[in-house]
């Protein structure tokens, strides 16, 4: 008898907290899978063609081609940038919390804004490979874009290619 009220003992505040648990809803019990970054990591170099974006504005995709082409000739250092990022390896910063917001995907969109822009001038000017790469490019970003692992992530991702 005395068996069974130990083991009752212990068993018994095991159950309310199964219960507690039971009763929380999964976003207050969840935690992210732990993602390992690569080093180095291409991220860092998104950011700086980000930057380099910001600061010379993105260019317009429904002005004429020769403003066009002026405005992808002065973001030829960005350009380069994002480039050097597609050829790495990249792993964007892990989603931690629910309501946790990602500016940098709406600068991957930008990003994608430029390469189509210079798609569209490389096509104007009849240098189809040079235009065909530029979207090669974007389905690239996009694919390290979905490296996020959330869904918003790949949604953006699909968005851009």
């Amino acid at each position: 008898m005395r068996c069974i009220a130990a083991a009752l003992a212990l068993i018994l505040p095991l159950c309310a907290f199964a219960q507690e648990a039971a009763n929380k809803p999964p976003w207050e019990t969840w935690d992210p899978e732990p993602v390992v970054a690569p080093e180095p990591n291409a991220f860092d170099v998104y950011q700086q063609a980000f930057e380099a974006l910001e600061k010379l504005g993105e260019p317009d995709l429904d002005s004429d081609i020769q403003t066009l082409a002026q405005r992808v000739e002065e973001h030829r250092g960005t350009l380069v940038l994002l480039r050097a990022a597609l050829l790495g390896e990249c792993a964007l910063p892990q989603a931690t919390r629910w309501d946790q917001t990602f500016p940098y995907l709406a600068r991957f969109r930008s990003a994608a804004r430029l390469l189509a822009a210079r798609s569209r001038v490389m096509r104007h000017y009849g240098m189809y490979l040079e235009a065909a790469m530029d979207a090669v490019d974007g389905v690239w970003m996009a694919q390290d874009v979905a490296t996020q692992r959330v869904l918003i992530g790949h949604l953006v991702g699909m968005a851009i290619e």
